[in-house]
């Protein structure tokens, strides 16, 4: 895939996506749209490096409401694909399925003598015909169609109304109904007008379309419909962070900035009042005998970084500094899952607990700052180093420590 968007998390119901990363750009070419459309959705791109992928997936496939499979001969031939499908409809808490074709395939038969193996369908496992047996009466998924339409609205429709649409089948009570309605709706547009009602927002029921008869209601909203975070307008807190992205972004100074936009950004390097550009800038500068920071011959002045709530939203981050800013606390951080490295040195910082949840992180430069107590960052998952400065000892960390320690003179 070539542009990602951050899998949905949370408590709400969602969508859970199965595919072969063979077929990746179409994939999310498609999920994509969903997701413009409101839709929460859920795909393996939301599993942390170096994290428990089966329990993952079994998790997330467990908490789902509805599964899109998408149909193509690598994702048959894939058993990761047809696992996530047996867990999908198992007996004890079946999922509503959307097969989505990408290609034409044949499924072979349970009862198929396996002569040739090397026959098309006999990669295919029999098993597939199980859960796929009208394979040949889906559509293939064609770019200028509706992608909300094939997969969810028709199918929505058909379940939702479908009690109603067989009470309207007798056509007199059918007009009849349909009469009471006008009447109810003018009434209600008359009672509005006069007050009778307040006209505060009433949020609707949002309904994931199942395959049976019942429907599942998603939560709805409490004041207003939730707003996609990829039309959010960024508002930095500081010029220096504002400054720093336009210019990633080949941004005037006027123009908007949303986060949608943040994907691509996977490196920031604030030194001071500085912004570096490379990994090699930073690898350059250093600290004099009182602390002051030297990137190259220039003596920087401290930096403006306090609030880190913009930079904890870059969910795509790989590498961060904040070299000799004001930032104390690093809580907003929390969220950056494929952090990898990062600097602090010099900073205010004295508390470093919040980065032990970091899944990624594997090195951490405190140089010069405040911090005193390492023992904190045991728990991190894939911590390897951390450097620390002379001037910062006596420091506190137990024996069993998983990550060295590397001391600055």
């Amino acid at each position: 895939m070539s542009k990602y968007f951050k899998p949905y998390e949370g408590d709400r119901p969602f969508v859970f996506i199965s595919y072969s990363h063979q077929n990746s750009e179409t994939v999310l070419e498609t999920i994509t749209k969903l997701k413009d459309k409101r839709l929460r959705l859920w795909y393996d791109e939301g599993i942390p490096a170096g994290s428990d992928w089966p329990s993952n997936i079994e998790r997330h496939m467990h908490d789902c409401e509805a599964v899109v499979f998408f149909v193509s001969r690598p994702s048959l031939i894939s058993p990761n694909c047809l696992s996530e499908i047996r867990t999908a409809l198992r007996n004890e808490n079946p999922k509503p399925v959307f097969f989505v074709k990408l290609e034409d395939v044949i499924i072979p038969k349970e009862d198929d003598v396996k002569t040739d193996s090397k026959k098309e369908e006999k990669t295919i496992s029999p098993e597939w015909s199980k859960y796929i047996s009208n394979i040949e009466e889906l559509p293939l998924l064609d770019k200028d169609m509706r992608v909300e339409s094939i997969l969810f609205w028709k199918k929505l429709d058909r379940s939702f109304y479908r009690k109603w649409t067989d009470f309207f089948k007798k056509e007199w009570i059918g007009i009849i109904v349909a009469f009471l309605f006008m009447i109810a709706a003018v009434a209600g547009s008359v009672a509005l007008e006069l007050g009778m009602f307040d006209k505060t927002y009433i949020p609707h029921v949002i309904v994931l379309p199942p395959e049976y008869d019942e429907e599942i209601p998603v939560e709805i909203t409490e004041n207003k419909p939730e707003i996609p975070e990829d039309i959010i307008e960024v508002r930095f807190p500081d010029t220096q962070q504002e400054t720093a992205i336009k210019r990633i972004l080949k941004k005037d100074k006027s123009d908007n900035v949303y986060k949608r936009e943040f994907t691509p950004i996977k490196e920031l390097y604030f030194c001071g009042n500085m912004t570096l550009n490379s990994k090699e800038e930073i690898d350059g500068i250093s600290f004099d005998e009182e602390g002051r920071l030297k990137v190259g011959n220039s003596t920087p002045l401290e930096g403006k970084i306090t609030d880190l709530s913009v930079i904890g939203s870059m969910v795509f981050l790989e590498r961060l500094a904040l070299i000799d800013q004001p930032v104390t606390s690093l809580g907003k951080l929390e969220e950056l899952v494929l952090l990898n490295e990062l600097y602090l040195s010099g900073s205010n910082v004295s508390d470093v607990s919040e980065l032990a949840s970091l899944p990624s992180l594997t090195k951490l430069h405190l140089e010069h700052t405040d911090v005193k107590d390492l023992s904190v960052l045991e728990e991190s998952p894939s911590l390897h180093e951390v450097t620390v400065s002379e001037d910062m000892l006596p420091l506190k960390w137990t024996d069993d420590k998983r990550f060295k320690v590397i001391l600055i003179r």
